[in-house]
């Protein structure tokens, strides 16, 4: 989150940690109402655009969502098969007559 007084946000988060009491991130969630959660890790760093604070914290588990994007533009990172040409891979199993040595007995 952008800050104007990042370092000092940290070092009320460090105050309260040294003296063993929790601090909260107080803030509105999607559906508008307001939520706290604990603060666990706090770093202010400066950025292009300004002073940034880097906040981590608790989600309660039942809170959290994960989303995973790909992105079409990576495909080319991806290996095809091709890419494992120069690899032998057949073993004693990789024979085509597999089919008649392995009998379910149905």
């Amino acid at each position: 989150m952008r800050t104007a007084n990042g370092p000092s946000l940290v070092e009320r988060c460090y105050r309260a940690w040294n003296r063993r009491d929790p601090i909260n991130l107080e803030f509105r969630a999607n559906d508008g109402l307001t939520q706290e959660v604990p603060i666990v890790a706090a770093r202010a760093t400066e950025t292009d655009e300004g002073d940034m604070l880097l906040l981590w914290v608790r989600l309660p588990e039942r809170d959290m969502v994960v989303d995973f994007i790909i992105d079409d533009d990576d495909e080319e990172d991806y290996l095809d098969e091709d890419d494992f040409d120069d690899y032998d891979l057949e073993d004693e199993f990789d024979s085509e007559d597999d089919d008649d040595d392995f009998d379910l007995g149905f």
